[in-house]
């Protein structure tokens, strides 16, 4: 759906509906700032999400309707935002063209050609990301996704079960790429090459910001799952953070030796992917990482994951330059991605 200045002027809910928990914002962007009223996170009832695919709509659409009639919310304008592995994501090198129809044309049989997908079952966008010259011929990076039309449908079908209207959709790696550029422009310059590793149930994204913009985005099938269910059954404990820190103190060496096992296999494919971004270019650096996502937010796990990864962590100041009109609390980077859905380019 296009940009409407309209809807800019007014509250905007944005939704993030994950395995584990639903993130609710409600605000609206006035120019370098995201002004809040509320930040709302409740548990997702258990099986109601699969990979990002709504399998119990009842069950989520019960919890949304408590969230709308508590916080009156009905009739607002909605975007949500949402991670799967099913989410294709392409990068295309073409000659420049500033034709858009004809772009559009050459970029859909681009995918017909990459994919064994029917195109038509898919809703696709792309941005251009880079623009360049490859012996004196003006080329251009751009960046396709593709979101099954099935997914789509069942948010925009959810959204509207709610009395929400749905405004957009958007994809984890995107949201959170926005809310660094809005960082980036109106907070601190970025000067450095920040891996974004964002980590949910089923998949991982793995996003590289270069000086505040976009460079690429890899998606892995792997996930936190592994190790949730390794807390489960070994520790007989979920990832609330009380039961977490409570392990950490009754089996801490024990504890940690388990969570590096499991995350060997995931660390290895990250850095494979920073390892290819380095290779692509000489100028290509990696300098930093920023980690997100469910049971990575809480605290003892992600200094594990830091510290296998062996990068510096990104560290976000004056946030409440950017965020207004709430506290900024310790938990604030698992809203990053449903805070960059705000930000409407």
């Amino acid at each position: 759906m296009k940009n409407d200045k309209r809807v800019k002027k007014k509250l905007l809910v944005t939704l993030d509906i994950g395995t584990s928990n639903i993130k609710v914002i409600v605000g609206r962007r006035q120019g370098g700032k995201l002004l809040i009223k509320e930040m709302i996170t409740v548990q997702t009832p258990d099986k109601c999400l699969s990979n990002g695919y709504i399998r119990d709509m009842t069950g989520v659409k019960n919890v949304l309707e408590q969230i709308v009639r508590d916080h009156k919310l009905k009739g607002n304008y909605a975007v949500v935002t949402i991670k799967s592995s099913g989410i294709i994501n392409r990068e295309l090198l073409l000659p420049f063209n500033e034709d858009n129809r004809a772009l559009d044309r050459i970029i859909h049989y681009e995918m017909k050609q990459y994919l064994t997908i029917k195109l038509e079952d898919y809703v696709t966008q792309y941005q251009i990301i880079d623009e360049y010259y490859d012996q004196k011929v003006k080329m251009m990076k751009i960046l396709v996704t593709a979101v099954n039309r099935e997914l789509v449908d069942s948010y925009f079908a959810l959204l509207k079960s709610v009395h929400l209207k749905p405004y957009a959709m958007d994809v984890h790696f995107n949201s959170i790429n926005k809310f660094f550029k809005l960082y980036n422009d109106h907070v601190a310059k970025m000067d450095n090459t920040i891996a974004v590793i964002d980590i949910g149930y089923n998949s991982t994204d793995i996003s590289i910001v270069s000086g505040g913009v976009f460079k690429m985005s890899r998606t892995l099938m792997l996930g936190s799952n592994v190790m949730e269910h390794m807390l489960r059954e070994e520790f007989n404990v979920d990832f609330e953070n009380g039961k977490i820190r409570r392990l950490i103190i009754k089996n801490g060496e024990e504890f940690a030796h388990r969570i590096n096992d499991v995350l060997t296999p995931l660390v290895d494919e990250i850095s494979n992917v920073i390892r290819y971004h380095i290779s692509r270019d000489s100028m290509n650096t990696v300098d930093n990482i920023y980690i997100t996502g469910g049971i990575i937010n809480q605290k003892e796990v992600k200094e594990i994951l830091e510290e296998r990864m062996g990068l510096p962590t990104c560290e976000f100041e004056e946030l409440n330059k950017m965020i207004t009109n709430t506290t900024i609390t310790s938990d604030i980077s698992s809203y990053f991605p449903v805070l960059g859905a705000m930000v409407r380019l």
